[in-house]
């Protein structure tokens, strides 16, 4: 849902421009970029377990940042708050894979890699309609706009906080 709601945050509560709020994202994208390979590699020495549940866990503490943020916070504390989200699913992505495909035999590989891409996809088109309605949902109930976003990122952060549960279950 962050790849959906940001935007909207950002032109919404915000102001920024079309090319301001790209520019803004591609502080997110790189930091995503730059720690996923620290994250694979972590999850080579340690398992995934770890890096799962420390890249999960700084993803939901930035949502609730995000959620606790006042809507006229200098742009430089969210620019912050993406890079470090970024940072996170860095290191959560891989080790996620990882898990995902250790133990397969190797004449299952294709439907085990099939079915995580179902799953994984399946929820990267479900976090924006959830995301989108819980905002509306609020905008409907006259919240002011920062208001209704704030209670889109305790979503956000509460569902990421479930996935570090899960993610503490994973053993190798």
């Amino acid at each position: 849902g962050v790849a959906f709601i940001i935007p909207l945050y950002l032109t919404d509560v915000r102001g920024l421009s079309a090319i301001a709020t790209g520019l803004t994202l591609v502080v997110h994208a790189g930091a995503l970029l730059a720690t996923m390979l620290l994250g694979g590699q972590l999850a080579d020495r340690w398992g995934s377990r770890w890096p799962v549940i420390i890249g999960m866990s700084i993803q939901a503490g930035v949502m609730a940042y995000f959620a606790l943020l006042p809507a006229g916070a200098p742009l430089v504390l969210i620019v912050l708050g993406l890079a470090i989200h970024g940072g996170g699913g860095g290191l959560s992505l891989a080790a996620l894979h990882r898990a995902a495909m250790a133990n397969v035999f190797q004449s299952e590989m294709g439907t085990v890699a099939g079915l995580y891409s179902m799953i994984r996809f399946s929820g990267m088109a479900l976090s924006p309609a959830l995301t989108g309605v819980v905002l509306q949902r609020g905008l409907d109930h006259s919240l002011l706009p920062a208001d209704a976003y704030h209670v889109v990122f305790w979503l956000i952060a509460g569902v990421t906080a479930l996935g570090v549960i899960a993610g503490s279950s994973l053993h190798e």
